[in-house]
Order: structure tokens, then sequence, then C-alpha cells
């Protein structure tokens, strides 16, 4: 498996370089248009290798040994917290649509200022650590 995986990565990294070559011979392409060329070959390539692999079915076998004979969820079974997420029953209809979406758009907005916040912890510490750095 590992030798066909590796021998089709070299045949799409020929093809590209090859239709990214051919194709600049007579245009002067920027690197930016070039890598977005190669990334769009690359693609369509990886999109249709998957595919056809979903499609054909890969015959795997689960020759990987054994170690230990555990249950799925025995390892961290007792470590895990018994944590109540909340609950919002939206109901049926439209009215359970309009709030599901309004919750979902809540939710996002959410998530966003959150993540925002955790760039200004990061930048933070970025700046704290190169002034550190420049008084030492």
């Amino acid at each position: 498996m590992g030798k066909s995986v590796f021998t089709v990565s070299l045949v799409v990294i020929g093809i590209t370089v090859l239709i990214v070559y051919l194709t600049g011979q007579n245009d002067q392409r920027t690197l930016t248009s070039n890598i977005y060329l190669s990334l769009s070959i690359i693609g369509t390539a990886l999109f249709l290798f998957m595919t056809y692999g979903l499609h054909k079915g890969v015959g795997l076998r689960d020759d990987f040994p054994k170690f230990q004979n555990l249950k799925s969820g025995s390892l961290i079974q007792d470590v895990t917290p018994d944590f109540d997420a909340p609950s919002f029953n939206v109901g049926d209809g439209i009215g359970g649509i309009i709030l599901s979406v309004l919750l979902w758009i809540g939710m996002t907005i959410l998530i966003i200022v959150l993540l925002v916040f955790l760039e200004a912890v990061f930048w933070f510490c970025f700046y704290t650590i190169l002034t550190f750095k420049w008084y030492v």
C-alpha cells in the first residue's frame, strides 16, 4: 500500500511540474499565479484519486498487531467528568427552524469573538516574549 501511494504522489508531482512549466512557456506568470495553478492541479488530482478510491473501494488488510485487548472506552471511562451541557428544545415546525438558525448564528458570533480574544492573547504573549528578550 505504501509503495503505491508513494508512486501516485510522484506521478502527481511530476504531472504538476510538467503542466505548470509547459503552460508557462509563453506566459510570464507571477509566483502567486503559479502556486494557484499548482494547487488547483494537485487538488483536482487528489479529488479524482480519492473519488476513484472511494468508488472502487480499497481492500486494506488489518495487519496491525493487537498489543492489548482493550474494549472501546475502557481506557478513560473513569476519567471523564460528568458535564451537563445546556439543552435547547426548539421544537418542530417553522418556529423551531427559525430558532435553530438564530441559535446557530449566535453561537457562530460567540466563537468568532472567542477566537479574536484568543488571538489577542497570543499576540500579547508574543510581544511580551519579544520585549523580555530585547531587554535581557
